[in-house]
């Protein structure tokens, strides 16, 4: 009996210590959800796999092999495509216009994206091995059948891009983007500018050359002075011993004739001098003189340059200008900038006159007044663009088409269920602005949901005032007891 008692007892015990051991365990470790869903976070904020296992070990003291990280980033991938079609399915009928664009990613690697222009919700996201219309088709064909309501299409001048949208979007009309369309026209005038300066550098070394030249040749010329004077000099001092030693008695003969000796070796040295400086004098005005001529040629071709930039840039400004005009006029003034560009004699108008030839809808809204300077752009699929770039930069375990594909679920995701920081639907999601309903979840909720709720002891309520005047309530506490 008195045995029975001792061993419910230690029973007692041996609980009460198991449930402390829990509740700390609780308190200071990472469920499974929670580590997927850290770990999804850390991947959609741009840190490469080993920086994200340093982070665990350093802030959760979780030593994760590479291999578990990949599975769960393998399970996050999978839940955002699924995700992505019920939000789809949500607002498909609200989608009008769509912008389509592509970002590179080395030679043969390439992600096609489209997005809604409105409310710059991300419709698709998907990897392609190359940019021909075989793959454009690929990823269009099942934004078409998705998202049904569809009237305009935004895209740059590819001409892939032109041949499958107007298959694809029966309905829609094809807008070419007018951003796209003037750097196009810009190229031409880049690279003329590019080759004037190559040209002005050219003539500047060439002054620097010559300006070199001429201090050079200055100083021949004061050195060949010099030498002529001192050889002049020495030839009259040779005349002068020789007349004194004929003049002179025997007994100083000897004398004279070192003294010439030595003389005729001062005025033979400073005779090939004299040469050397000659000949050297010679070569260096031959040098100015081409270098003059070579400097000329290039002036005249510079100043040539310069003019076909400058009329280029005009013939450019009034591209731009007709890219934004919406009067009643519109026609006749493209008609006019056309012939002018047919009788034009430089290069940029013939290839302006067929970039607007072989892409007339650039100019398919000019007659509608109503819509903005801006509407004919694919701004909000490169800014889209801009913010995944990064991520897909540093991502370097996502090099194979899965791994990417995954990666481009998970930022769509993402995007679209995060709200702005900015603007004037700051607190709004792309999602919500269509009209669909988070319920106050975000993309993580949606991917891993908590399904703990968290307890929370040692706790008081502090009201603090801000150094602005706002009254704030805080809750302080040193930990949580997380329950089932």
């Amino acid at each position: 009996m008195l045995r029975s008692k001792i061993f419910n007892m230690s029973k007692i015990k041996y609980f009460f210590i198991l449930l402390t051991q829990r509740v700390f365990i609780a308190i200071l470790a990472v469920d499974e959800t929670t580590l997927c869903r850290i770990v999804t976070d850390l991947q959609l904020k741009g840190l490469s796999l080993n920086k994200i296992r340093e982070h665990l070990k350093l802030i959760y003291g979780l030593d994760l092999t590479k291999h578990k990280i990949k599975m769960i980033q393998n399970i996050a991938g999978n839940k955002a495509k699924a995700m992505n079609r019920k939000l789809d399915c949500e607002i498909r009928t609200k989608v009008n216009t769509t912008e389509t664009d592509e970002v590179f990613q080395g030679r043969n690697y390439s992600i096609l994206g489209a997005a809604e222009k409105f409310s710059q919700y991300l419709l698709d996201l998907k990897y392609a091995p190359d940019r021909t219309a075989a793959s454009i088709t690929k990823f269009l064909k099942p934004i078409s059948k998705k998202f049904c309501n569809i009237k305009v299409v935004i895209s740059d001048l590819y001409k892939a891009y032109k041949t499958v949208i107007p298959e694809i979007f029966h309905h829609a009309q094809h807008l070419g983007c007018h951003v796209h369309a003037y750097r196009e026209s810009m190229r031409h005038i880049k690279k003329i500018k590019v080759t004037c300066e190559r040209e002005k550098k050219k003539r500047d070394g060439i002054s620097k050359v010559l300006e070199k030249l001429r201090g050079k040749i200055t100083k021949l010329v004061s050195q060949k002075a010099d030498w002529e004077r001192k050889l002049a000099k020495d030839r009259i001092e040779r005349q002068k011993l020789k007349l004194f030693k004929r003049n002179s008695k025997s007994g100083r003969t000897k004398t004279m004739d070192q003294k010439l000796i030595a003389l005729e070796k001062r005025i033979k040295r400073r005779v090939e001098s004299l040469k050397d400086t000659i000949k050297t004098l010679k070569k260096a005005r031959k040098t100015r003189d081409e270098k003059s001529k070579e400097l000329s040629c290039i002036v005249k071709s510079l100043k040539k340059l310069k003019n076909i930039y400058l009329q280029s840039c005009r013939l450019g400004k009034e591209f731009y200008h007709l890219l934004k005009d919406h009067s009643i006029n519109f026609k006749s003034n493209l008609q006019k900038f056309m012939i002018r560009l047919e009788k034009s004699p430089y290069v940029y108008a013939s290839q302006l006159h067929k970039m607007i030839k072989n892409n007339p809808q650039i100019f398919s809204l000019q007659n509608k007044n109503d819509l903005a300077s801006n509407y004919q752009n694919s701004n909000t699929i490169e800014r889209i663009f801009g913010i995944f770039r990064p991520l897909l930069d540093l991502s370097k375990l996502f090099q194979t088409v899965e791994g990417t594909t995954q990666l481009c679920e998970l930022f769509r995701l993402y995007y679209n269920t995060t709200p702005r920081y900015t603007g004037i639907h700051n607190d709004q999601s792309p999602f919500e602005q269509l009209g669909g309903n988070l319920n106050n979840r975000n993309y993580l909720d949606l991917l891993f949901p908590l399904k703990k709720r968290t307890t929370l002891f040692f706790a008081h309520e502090i009201s603090m005032k801000t150094t602005l005047g706002f009254h704030i309530r805080r809750y302080p506490h040193r930990g949580a007891i997380i329950c089932r």
